[in-house]
């Protein structure tokens, strides 16, 4: 199995009041995550960032279930 890592350091760019900016932090992810699944392809994402958005990361990633969400303080 596979095992991906993708950091993201900053506020969820939803919090980013500028257009070209939303959802930049996420949109690649998940076009890689939609990619993984109907693939098929068998692999765990971590996607780690600061610890006081962990709860809002995994609520954005909730359907995907072999993402990971993890605050990198903790580690």
């Amino acid at each position: 199995m596979t095992i991906i890592n993708y950091i993201w350091i900053g506020p969820p760019s939803s919090e980013i009041y500028s257009l070209e900016a939303k959802n930049h932090d996420v949109s690649g992810v998940i076009k890689m995550l939609n990619l993984l699944q109907k693939n098929k392809i068998q692999t765990t994402v971590y996607f780690w960032c600061l610890d006081e958005y962990e709860k809002f990361y995994s609520f954005v990633f909730k359907k995907y279930q072999f993402v990971k969400v993890k605050g990198i303080k903790n580690y």
